[in-house]
């Protein structure tokens, strides 16, 4: 166990949390880098598939210590921020392996992700990739790019971490993407490669997962261009005694 109690004593790989303590004083946050190293490698085993890759949320904690150690067991990055780019590069990953997620990225964000040479961005609206194509012409470079389908499927979670259902403010809905992969040399300066879907997180089932899937299936079928799918989301995890399915269900469904 990474975490146990030894006469009443809680250790983490066999030290003593209030050892620690002592020494390096409080508060301080104490991660188990076992059990880090072996959540990927079962998720790498579970989405085993020739052609997946696995790209470690540094929204879940970008502590440079533990980053490095996943990019050792060959783990991709997914940002959120120019910062967590920055930090991503910091701990040493490729930057063909960062994608580039989320909302409300600036200009001086999208700026610097393209003269880092990230590998991807998942784009979340027409106007987010306007200003793309804007910046990367003018720097002569030519970004892979994945747009955020927004597939109008409610998850199987809170309300309140539910993202791809048609009122969350994520992504583009199907009508709006499939105008713009009609005509993407409207883009020049973009490859406009993929799709990316995320449904929310602490997901209970596994199928709006495969329902959102099923949804940019059908469009890549459309737009045999595309040749990559982003899928993210929050697998669950069980806080008290909630019962889930576990990751292996998920990769099937995937899969």
């Amino acid at each position: 166990m990474p975490f146990e109690y030894v006469d009443s004593q809680l250790y983490c790989e066999q030290v003593s949390l209030e050892a620690l303590a002592d020494t390096v004083g409080t508060p301080c946050y104490i991660y188990s880098l076992d059990r880090a190293r072996a959540n990927y490698r079962r998720l790498a085993t579970a989405f085993a598939p020739p052609g997946a890759s696995i790209h470690y949320s540094l929204k879940a904690n970008a502590n440079l210590a533990l980053v490095r150690a996943l990019l050792a067991e060959g783990t991709g990055l997914d940002a959120v921020s120019g910062g967590e780019i920055y930090r991503a590069l910091a701990a040493g990953a490729d930057p063909h392996r960062i994608v580039f997620a989320g909302v409300g990225k600036t200009a001086d964000e999208l700026a610097y992700a393209l003269d880092q040479r990230i590998g991807c961005f998942n784009v979340e609206s027409a106007q987010e990739l306007e200003r793309l194509n804007a910046l990367a012409a003018s720097r002569d470079v030519r970004p892979i790019v994945a747009l955020r389908l927004n597939p109008d499927v409610q998850a199987d979670t809170h309300r309140y971490i539910a993202t791809g259902h048609a009122a969350a403010k994520f992504g583009i809905g199907e009508t709006e993407a499939r105008v713009i992969l009609t005509a993407p040399d409207r883009y020049p300066a973009l490859t406009i490669e993929g799709l990316h879907v995320h449904i929310g997180s602490q997901l209970e089932t596994t199928a709006g997962t495969g329902k959102a899937i099923g949804h940019a299936i059908r469009l890549i079928d459309e737009f045999p261009y595309l040749t990559r799918l982003n899928v993210g989301g929050g697998f669950p995890v069980a806080y008290n005694d909630e019962t889930y399915p576990p990751i292996e269900a998920f990769a099937a469904e995937i899969a």
